[in-house]
């Protein structure tokens, strides 16, 4: 039974509970959201709306009269007796007046409830001719003619971009069709003629909408891919914010899924169990904030996961029980500031690891009971700022792993590699490596002294630090 170091366990646990912590933060929001999208204010009943505004009125009045009569320094009204015709008639006057007002008050409360009730008259007009569009547009999609079916995909879009309350709604059918049984081998019995066509065509659709410059904007929704097939798909220069995309269980076959430029900011991005047989996800040039990023069980077969150049801050990257027998993983050039990299319990079997001039700035890196078979593990000319690795109890059986010219600087002795109990059978080439400061790799104590398999750049005493 494999166990966890203490270490592990609080790296772990740290990694559910930011993943809790953002799935309860996207719910809330789009609770948020529904909440005060769907609420409509209620139209009292005219009866009480006119006893109201009546007595508002006369409460009005009477402030207005007793403050009046209080900044007059509170005369003395003279008692006369019999009231005059003249004081009589300026009476009636007075009372015509006020009737008068609050006639006109009332007479304007039933213009507002006329013009409250016509405008909840349209919009359930409104309602029922946009929900007609829905299904119709609903159908469309599942018409045997791919060009109907794309025709369906626009048609929805357009419901979505006039029907803001249900516009979750639409972009979940939109996804939905993505998630259908999908054969991109065009040799094989069920592949449906241009099906490709309408998929990448949603893809766009989806694209179009979250450019920062979109309008309406669809930036903030959710995308649920759950148990989808890509074979390409162009998400370049979208942006991502306060939302969840969740790719579990997707298998990705061919082809290019881009993510070039794309912004994230408080987004929970899941690839919980994904299949990576031959497609590419490139996130090139992306910058992310305050993210999570789950590869958690992943199984890369052939193809290639690029974030060469992207920027992230705060976020965390987990790898945790991924299989990687095949095809490569760039971070080449990537900057990571906060936040964390963890493959606990990963196998590298032959898969390629580049994170060549990869820079970590207060990052802590989680390697326990990782087991490296076969394959490339690249760290040539990578700069470790305050950063932490831990490799406790992993394993390095057959897989190159190269820190020629890496660099470790610390500000207050915060930085070092912990390798205590790494295994290093084979050739880890750490040849080029400076050091800055009080910061070094550790290394632990072989009773058969230094592993012919590691080459160092000068002696050094097994157990001390370089």
């Amino acid at each position: 039974m494999r166990k966890l170091s203490n270490r592990t366990k609080r790296r772990k646990s740290r990694f559910v509970r930011i993943g809790s912590t953002m799935n309860v933060l996207v719910e809330e929001r789009r609770a948020s959201k529904s909440t005060t999208k769907t609420s409509k204010t209620k139209l009292l009943s005219l009866r009480a709306a006119m006893t109201i505004t009546i007595v508002v009125t006369l409460g009005v009045l009477s402030a207005a009269l007793i403050s009046l009569w209080w900044a007059l320094d509170r005369p003395q009204l003279a008692s006369t007796g019999q009231l005059g015709i003249k004081d009589q008639l300026d009476l009636v006057r007075l009372a015509l007046i006020v009737t008068g007002g609050i006639g006109g008050l009332v007479a304007l409360v039933v213009a507002y409830r006329k013009q409250k009730i016509n405008e909840t008259a349209e919009f359930r007009e409104e309602t029922k001719l946009i929900n007609e569009h829905f299904n119709a547009a609903c159908a469309q999609l599942g018409h045997d003619s791919p060009a109907v079916r794309m025709a369906g995909v626009y048609a929805l879009a357009s419901v979505a971009d006039e029907w803001s309350l249900k516009r979750q709604s639409c972009i979940d059918v939109l996804c939905g069709y993505i998630r259908l049984p999908y054969e991109h081998n065009a040799d094989a019995e069920n592949w449906r003629v241009g099906e490709r066509e309408v998929r990448l065509s949603i893809i766009r659709v989806l694209s179009d909408h979250l450019q920062p410059q979109s309008s309406p904007s669809w930036i903030g929704y959710d995308l649920d891919f759950t148990g989808a097939v890509f074979d390409g798909g162009d998400f370049t220069s979208c942006h991502f914010s306060d939302c969840r995309l969740d790719f579990t269980n997707t298998k990705f076959v061919a082809g290019q899924t881009l993510f070039h430029s794309a912004k994230f900011t408080n987004v929970h991005l899941e690839f919980e169990n994904a299949t990576f047989q031959g497609g590419d996800l490139s996130l090139r040039w992306t910058r992310f904030q305050n993210c999570t990023f789950w590869l958690t069980g992943i199984k890369m077969i052939e193809g290639q996961i690029n974030f060469s150049l992207a920027k992230a801050r705060e976020s965390e990257f987990t790898l945790t029980e991924s299989v990687l027998t095949g095809g490569k993983i760039d971070l080449s050039q990537m900057e990571l500031e906060g936040g964390g990299i963890d493959l606990c319990f990963a196998e590298v079997d032959g898969s390629e690891l580049d994170m060549h001039f990869l820079k970590l700035t207060d990052v802590t890196g989680d390697f326990g009971c990782a087991n490296f078979k076969s394959g490339v593990v690249n760290w040539r000319s990578a700069k470790f700022h305050n950063a932490e690795l831990n490799f406790g109890e992993s394993k390095l059986s057959g897989c190159l792993m190269d820190f020629t010219d890496a660099t470790f600087v610390a500000d207050n002795d915060l930085t070092e590699g912990d390798w205590k109990r790494l295994v290093i059978p084979n050739r880890v080439d750490l040849s080029g490596m400076e050091t800055q400061g009080d910061a070094s790799p550790i290394f632990s104590e072989w009773p058969d002294g230094t592993p012919s398999g590691l080459v160092l750049t000068r002696d050094r005493d097994p157990g001390r630090r370089a």
